[in-house]
Order: C-alpha cells, then structure tokens, then sequence
C-alpha cells in the first residue's frame, strides 16, 4: 500500500511536470524556426522531447528505491526548469540537439531495463551523426555509465559492458571523422562572455557546493578510484565548446543535464554509494525545509538559457553591475 502511495505521488509529479512543460511552451516559444523540419514539425518534435524526458523520469523513479523517490523529484525538478526551456529558441527550436536528447533517452531506458542494451551502439552513431557536437555536449553521459557498469558486473556481463563500452567509443570516433568532425573547429569564435559565465556561477555556488560535496562523498566511497574521478569529470567534455565554439548556454545545460541523469541513473541502478551520499543531502533538504522550495524555484530566474548572453537574468545583472 505504501509502494503504491509511492507511485501515485510520482505520478502527480509527472503531470505537474508536464503542465510546466506547457507553461514553458507558451512563454517561450518562437514563432519561428531555423530548422529545416519547419515550424509545425519543429512542434511535434519538442512534444516528442518532452514526453522521452517524462518517460526517462518515470523509468527512474519505478527503478529507484522508494526513499530516494522525493530526493529524485527535486534533481528532475531542478533539471526540468532548464530542459523545457532551453530548445524553445529560434536557434533550437526543432534543430539536431533536441533530437540527440531523445535519442539519448533511448540509450538510458534501454542501459537502465537492460533490454536490448546494444541498441546503444546505433542510437549513439545516429546522434552523433546528426551533429558531432554531440560527443563534446552530451557524448559523454552513455560511456560513463557503461563504464559503471563494467565495474559493478562481473563475469559474461562484465565483458559485455566493456564491449559496448569500446564499440560506442569507437562508433562516436567513426561518426566524428566520418562527418567532417576535424572541420567543426575550422571557424573559431573565441568565447567572449566571462563576465556572463563569473556571474551564473556566483549565482549557482549553493548547487555547485552540493555537487561537490556529493561527488566528493561519492569517489571516496569507491573502491575504483580512477573511475570515480572520471564519472565525477565526466560533465566537462563540453569545455572546448564553450572556449572555442562561444557555445555558453549549450554547455552550461550539458554539466546540468550529465549530472542530474547519471547521478539519477546510479540511484535507479542501486548504488550504495550515491544512495548514501543521496540520503545525507536528502536530510538537510528535509531539515531545512526552505531550502528544497528554493532549489526548485530560485533556477526559474535564469531559464531559458542561451549561448548569447547566457540568460536574460545574468545578461541584466551583467550590465547593471558591470556597465
């Protein structure tokens, strides 16, 4: 009965998600495209987006231990704020990245039911084929949970993950130079937004010192060192972009998007580890309770993101403070 109560909440949870989505949707919105689908198109593709996010959320929630439940709640909260929001730009609205998000949902659905895991392999080749930026962006997400996985596993199973893991390294090279990867540095457009970037950073320090703190909990719990340090670095693939690409907004939602998937995924995967480091910043939202409404409402200040100013809100301050 209790499980049950459990499910009804993440339920509830979903649909309010799912009515934010639609107030995203309505504020936001372009009233154009620059994708090549066109507008009406554009639109059934973000639809397409949310309902694979929702679907990837409930998945996780099913898959987690009910205690984790509302702890998960807040990082889907926290992500949704930016993931509904981020594609509804004239620049993204309809284009290749919201399409890679959907098929990285297929890879993470399929990694975490352990169905047909091997689906990973293509689903990875077409995203990246798509647009190469994908490896830098979001690219990094599929390896490092096969990763997890070849550690937690042993036997045929470990092999198998290892397998998967070389064959999806070695597709995403295969795609990179297959589709002119070496030409997407070709025009550099230096990242000139620093004050910007110093701003939203000062702005996000009590979430970055709670995912130190998280990671930092989590490594040292790990019996493999060097693969907790690559799953704690593993957000940062996006760094080249934003030097070299000016691609500010891109990047800071890809360290969102990593962190908040895989640390959601290890907790629907039942790893003791970030259940434990989970369970420890759950109690301080819990004591605290202003503090879990502000994690969910303070990051609506600064959606949607952009790779221009970063945000509307740090654009603003920016040229307030430092005109």
């Amino acid at each position: 009965m209790r499980l049950k109560a459990q499910r009804k909440e993440d339920n509830k949870f979903l649909v309010w998600l799912g009515m934010f989505a639609l107030v995203s949707f309505i504020l936001y919105a372009p009233r154009e495209t620059r994708s090549i689908l066109g507008y009406e198109a554009a639109i059934v593709v973000y639809v397409v987006y949310i309902l694979a996010l929702l679907l990837l959320y409930r998945s996780i929630l099913a898959k987690a231990r009910a205690t984790m439940n509302k702890a998960l709640r807040y990082l889907m909260g926290f992500l949704s704020v930016f993931a509904f929001s981020f594609f509804l730009t004239v620049e993204k609205f309809g284009g290749a990245d919201i399409c890679q998000i959907i098929l990285l949902c297929g890879c993470l659905s399929v990694l975490l039911y352990e169905k047909r895991e091997w689906l990973v392999v293509p689903l990875t080749a077409a995203a990246v084929g798509m647009g190469v930026g994908y490896i830098f962006l979001y690219g990094s997400i599929v390896p490092v949970l096969l990763l997890y996985k070849y550690f937690a596993r042993t036997g045929a199973r470990q092999r198998k993950y290892l397998s998967l893991f070389v064959l999806t390294i070695a597709v995403s090279a295969f795609m990179f130079i297959f589709c002119g990867g070496f030409n997407y540095f070709a025009e550099i457009t230096l990242f000139c937004n620093f004050r910007r970037l110093g701003v939203f950073v000062l702005c996000f320090i009590p979430y970055l010192m709670m995912a130190f703190s998280f990671f930092r909990g989590l490594i040292r719990g790990l019996s493999k060192k060097a693969y907790g340090w690559f799953l704690g670095l593993g957000g940062i693939t996006s760094v080249p972009l934003l030097a070299l690409k000016n691609q500010g907004g891109s990047c800071i939602f890809a360290v969102f998007l990593f962190y908040a998937l895989v640390i959601g995924m290890l907790l629907a995967m039942g790893d003791l580890d970030a259940i434990r480091q989970m369970e420890r910043l759950k109690a301080i939202l819990q004591r605290e309770e202003p503090i879990g409404a502000f994690v969910l409402v303070y990051p609506v200040l600064f959606m949607p993101l952009n790779d221009a100013s970063i945000c509307r809100t740090v654009d603003y301050m920016v040229n307030l403070i430092l005109p």
